[in-house]
């Protein structure tokens, strides 16, 4: 298992393998992050939680 640190206003990049799986945990409470993720292969697929809120739920 590899754990990437993302300090507060800043940003990281992670290839994650099909069938693998992340976690996202947010150490001192608040936002936990703002996360988006992409289909290496294909850019155009991709997944974005506010997007998907704003989609379903407007």
């Amino acid at each position: 298992m590899t754990m990437t640190i993302v300090p507060a206003s800043e940003g990281r990049s992670v290839r994650v393998a099909k069938g693998q799986k992340i976690t996202v945990r947010t150490p001192k409470g608040g936002q936990a992050a703002d996360f988006f993720a992409y289909n290496a292969e294909n850019v155009g697929e991709w997944l974005s939680p506010p997007h998907t809120w704003v989609t379903t739920f407007s």
